[in-house]
């Protein structure tokens, strides 16, 4: 895949997810500190950030993998990482006639193991490629190039997990005796007793992370505290991956002055998923005289050993994700004489993304005692008493499916591109690159990417306890050896009242999921219709505008005796961001008895927007000197910017009334009491100014030995920060402050050192002098 063939460029390592590598880090920065290019022009994503899944891309179209380290003002801004390039190939340079077909198998053991899967037991990536050219005669010569690729294969699964590490799904929660809240002996009547419960502080009970002015650290310093998530259980997962894609490309050149290109994309990405979960649903709640007594932890609140009642669900999913990436690119160059050239490139590329889902709950009658433990490996062993987990009976309580529209999404970006170069001819100058760029992203999402049963974007049907219908969706569980890699012994055992073995199992009761959705739709007198959506407050609709201009000199000559080359520049940025955000209209109603304000909505959305603007100076330089014929020395200076993430710049606002139990309001003052919301437009870049130096060493043609030192400081951290915002309401101008993600001035520092070692072993005889090998290494601190 692409992913893996750029992990094997020093410093580059994925992410992987679903079996491949998807999103790339380079050396050591997460992948929305990268920026990706696809034939010179930035490409979209259906993630909502700054990185791009090449899952999505076929490797067998492309002609060019590359990362740059060190850029140039001529460069593509965004990211402080690296900069990575795809390529597709340009006919004519090509120069060849070509007709390709690749087929591959998909093998893996694990889908063996499971019946009656979506994908099969074998897939396969099926490509046909054709590349060819033709004189015109007096009309020049024309370039084709032709690219399909249809892609059908499984990606299993095996999951222990644990809810989301952030908002309310899991944070620190206060684990001693000295305190009413979290996990205690002593809750006290009326007051939070457990980790699930909301204090008058409109906040869970956990660790207190507000500085006290008193000590200038956190309120609940030094307290010990334990990492409490929503659940815990595992996931059994039966996966399909469909992936087709068409790739085309012309390249005329009319004359020896003209070169013109036109490049176009389509792929299209269908994923689906068959979850079947066991979830113990309760790992927040406090059991007195049980929990905090069987509570083990480690400093770092990380938790080893729990005990307490939870409910127990038997839950599934069936999950499908639809991405399509549709693009274009006309790219066309002129020799206006014989010192200046021009390049004008204008391109458009459009990703979308939905996402459906219906996710099922059935469970145990009441809560039932259990314990877990975390062994040495990692894994997370539950004991349950008196309670077959496999016996599809005892899952016949609170029986429901949520139907979502999880996601809407599309991101767009369209570009204009004008680059001259000028032959200046001169004793070391040698030529001058200058032109601008100007583009507009806009990233679209209906709900932000949230579905719940207030937003539109989630219908839910319940049907009565133990219902037939649904209970005779029982199913045998489909993977004979699922997590057997654990060795455990069982995942779950079960136990009597005086601790004796009943039975140890890897599995759990299940029900097919096709067949208890049309159960409980039949039982509402309902049919399958996933919710359509549209704008709503929670909608995230934001447009950044970018204009950059830059030069470049490009240098070849002599210094200190040695042949050298490479470029100096500036490029200058300027980039505008919108955002629209949705509320609901409402009116400010006066009581003419009291006089008293009350705020009443008209059942309508009304449009609101922020913008923001920044403009950074970006220089770059790049040296290269020739040490002696095998030694080369390169050293890079720029400086980069890594924009916040589109999804993260939405204008997501809301009006707090005063409420009920409160003095009647008679002004709007007291009327509006203040504002929630998430996003921020007004969010400026990280930037970063970055030193690398490299010594390269060719001891002969096949091979290379390398080493690189580089440094990186970056000005700027994300940190909540309680920012004042004002709004006209009825005529007046309110000012409230909002607590939003913003970049902060804090400065920090990474440094690290690459090694590349790479030989062809061009001395054995026949095919096998076509084999090489490469190592590298890459330390980041």
């Amino acid at each position: 895949s692409i992913g893996e063939a750029l992990e094997s460029i020093t410093g580059a390592a994925s992410h992987r997810e679903n079996g491949g590598a998807t999103e790339i880090s380079i050396r050591g920065l997460g992948p929305f500190l990268s920026a990706t290019t696809f034939n010179g022009r930035m490409a979209t994503n259906g993630t909502g950030d700054r990185s791009v899944n090449f899952s999505q891309f076929p490797s067998e179209l492309m002609n060019k993998l590359a990362i740059y380290k060190t850029q140039d003002a001529s460069l593509i801004e965004g990211g402080v990482a690296g900069l990575i390039e795809l390529e597709t190939l340009r006919p004519l340079e090509y120069g060849k006639r070509r007709l390709q077909a690749d087929l591959q198998g998909n093998y893996n053991p694990d889908q063996q193991d499971i019946s009656n899967t979506m994908a099969g037991g074998v897939g396969y990536r099926g490509t046909l490629s054709y590349v060819d050219q033709f004189d015109l005669k007096d009309g020049g010569v024309l370039g084709v190039s032709f690219g399909l690729q249809k892609s059908d294969i499984s990606q299993p699964e095996q999951e222990m997990r644990s809810s989301s590490p952030s908002g309310s799904s899991m944070f620190a929660c206060l684990a001693d005796n000295d305190t009413n809240q979290g996990y205690t002996n002593v809750p006290a009547a009326g007051e939070a007793d457990d980790c699930e419960d909301t204090l008058d502080t409109n906040r869970n009970a956990g660790f207190n992370t507000a500085i006290n002015p008193d000590t200038g650290v956190a309120y609940d310093d030094d307290r010990p505290f334990a990492w409490a998530g929503s659940s815990r259980g595992f996931r059994q997962n039966d996966t399909h991956d469909e992936r087709d894609s068409l790739f085309a490309a012309f390249q005329w050149q009319p004359n020896d002055r003209w070169d013109i290109n036109l490049d176009v994309q389509w792929s299209e990405r269908v994923q689906s998923e068959d979850r079947n979960d066991l979830n113990f649903a309760n790992m927040k709640r406090n059991t007195p005289g049980t929990t905090l007594d069987a509570l083990r932890f480690q400093n770092n609140g990380t938790v080893t050993s729990w005990a307490g009642e939870t409910d127990i669900d038997s839950n599934g999913e069936l999950w499908n994700r639809l991405e399509e990436y549709t693009g274009w690119g006309i790219d066309v160059e002129y020799i206006i004489n014989d010192k200046l050239s021009v390049a004008v490139d204008i391109s458009s590329n459009k990703t979308t993304r939905t996402e459906h889902q219906a996710s099922f709950r059935q469970q145990t009658p009441s809560r039932q005692d259990v314990t877990f433990t975390r062994n040495s490996d990692g894994y997370v062993l539950w004991t349950v008493e008196d309670l077959d987990l496999t016996d599809p009976a005892n899952f016949n309580d609170n029986l429901r499916v949520r139907i979502d529209t999880d996601l809407d999404m599309e991101n767009t970006s369209d570009a204009l591109r004008v680059d001259f170069n000028y032959d200046l001819d001169s004793e070391f100058v040698d030529s001058i690159d200058f032109g601008a760029r100007i583009s507009e992203l806009v990233y679209y999402s209906a709900r932000g990417g949230s579905a719940n049963d207030s937003n539109g974007a989630r219908v839910t049907y319940t049907v009565s306890d133990n219902d037939p219908a649904v209970m005779a969706c029982a199913q045998a569980f489909p993977e004979s050896s699922f997590l057997s890699s654990a060795d455990t012994g069982g995942l779950v055992t079960n136990v009597d009242e005086n601790g004796n073995v009943i039975g140890a199992y890897n599995s759990w009761a299940i029900f097919d999921n096709a067949c208890r959705l049309n159960a409980i739709l039949a039982g509402n007198d309902a049919s399958l219709a996933y919710p359509v959506i549209g704008n709503h407050p929670q909608t995230v609709d934001v447009t950044e505008d970018t204009l950059a201009f830059y030069a470049k000199a490009n240098f070849e000559g002599e210094w200190l005796d040695k042949p050298v080359s490479g470029n100096f520049g500036v490029r200058v940025v300027n980039t505008d961001v919108t955002a629209v955000g949705y509320r609901s209209a409402f009116i400010i109603a006066t009581d003419p008895d009291t006089q008293e304000l009350s705020l009443q909505t008209t059942g309508e959305l009304e449009s609101i927007a922020a913008k923001h603007d920044y403009t950074e100076v970006l220089p770059s330089f790049n040296f290269v000197m020739d040490l002696k014929d095998d030694l080369v020395l390169r050293a890079g200076i720029f400086r980069g910017l890594s924009r916040a993430d589109p999804s993260d710049m939405g204008f997501q606002r809301a009006f707090q009334a005063a409420g009920d139990d409160e003095d009647p309001p008679l002004s709007i003052e007291e009327l509006i009491t203040g504002v929630t919301g998430s996003g921020n437009p007004y969010a400026d870049p990280l930037t970063s100014w970055n030193y690398d130096l490299a010594l390269e060493w060719y001891p002969n043609e096949d091979s290379i030995l390398a080493a690189t030192v580089y440094m990186k400081d970056f000005t700027g951290g994300f940190t909540n920060t309680v920012v004042p915002e004002s709004y006209v309401v009825d005529g007046e101008t309110l000012t409230f402050p909002i607590v939003l993600q913003q970049t902060n001035q804090s400065t920090s520092t990474l440094t690290g050192i690459e090694l590349t070692a790479s030989h062809n072993f061009f001395w054995l005889p026949g095919f096998l002098s076509g084999f090489g090998a490469k190592i590298s290494y890459n330390y980041a601190d």
